[in-house]
């Protein structure tokens, strides 16, 4: 349900599904793997999740709590038209970046 890309220092996630039910439970999973092993710069590749609810939200807000607490952060790429809309009503953009595609949050984390 969910691809893993290493691109030097930076994990990419990119979940198949929704951010709900299973497709959330298998990303909290693989973020407390990526934080185990003191990965903590991550970028959520959004191009394959259709929606996302009140619980991912949640989730991606602890994510990035968990990720500043290593030295790191959290990136979203690639949401599709109601992922973004979702994710600005919700005024994430504030403490998250959002970028249109993978490379412009790659570059985001050579900086």
């Amino acid at each position: 349900m969910i691809h893993v890309l290493r691109v030097g220092v930076v994990t990419v996630l990119k979940p198949r599904a929704a951010m709900i039910g299973e497709g959330l439970s298998a990303c909290k999973r693989h973020l407390q793997d990526q934080l185990q092993n003191l990965k903590s710069r991550l970028i959520f590749d959004f191009s394959e999740v259709p929606l996302i609810q009140s619980e991912g939200l949640e989730f991606l807000v602890e994510a990035q709590q968990a990720c500043l607490q290593q030295g790191g952060s959290v990136a979203i790429c690639a949401p599709n038209e109601l992922c973004k809309e979702v994710l600005s009503i919700c005024g994430l953009q504030h403490s998250i970046g959002i970028f249109p595609d993978l490379r412009s949050a790659l570059s985001e984390f050579a900086r």
